[in-house]
């Protein structure tokens, strides 16, 4: 996939195995406030389900990674949602195992407590988790390289708290 502009992703698709390359018909759009303000998705990974649809996995500045899914080979996708897993601002990577209908995501896990001092591209957990319900659910995790113990961060501790928005003024309201 490639980035066109904050918050959209394009993924690229070929029929005649890589050799060359189109845009899908839509752009994949998310527009979430995170702790470097307004994002989206970048750098994306896409890898075949089982039953023949596609999976992605992107990058946002959330604290966790989100995902969407094609029933039409790749030319329009569902609205992306989180994943629940807590991540750092770094891309995840998504594939499916040879021979098999399990899908591997690797990811840097980050807490909240880790984005709150300081460290949203923290990389000093890299995590691999194991589906095979097409990216439903992951089972098997565990940390590949980590400083720490921690091998598991739950949903409600990861990512940044989310920022207090000020309220607009009265005539700013009305004008819009």
């Amino acid at each position: 996939p490639s980035s066109n502009g904050p918050g959209f992703v394009q993924p690229l698709l070929s029929a005649d195995g890589g050799k060359t390359w189109f845009p899908s018909r839509f752009r994949v759009c998310l527009n979430v406030e995170g702790p470097g303000g307004l994002g989206g998705l970048s750098e994306s990974a896409v890898a075949e389900r089982a039953d023949g649809s596609l999976l992605m996995t992107s990058r946002t500045t959330t604290g966790f990674v989100y995902h969407c899914h094609s029933q039409d080979g790749g030319e329009t996708w569902s609205r992306p949602g989180s994943t629940g897993r807590p991540a750092s601002g770094y891309p995840p990577s998504l594939k499916r195992v040879p021979g098999s209908d399990d899908l591997v995501l690797l990811w840097n896990q980050v807490s909240r407590e880790e984005w709150e001092l300081g460290f949203p591209f923290n990389r000093h957990r890299l995590t691999a988790a194991v589906s095979s319900d097409g990216g439903k659910t992951w089972r098997h995790r565990r940390n590949l390289e980590s400083l720490n113990d921690r091998t598991y961060i739950p949903t409600d501790e990861g990512g940044p708290l989310p920022r207090e928005r000020k309220p607009m003024p009265e005539e700013a309201r009305a004008e819009k």
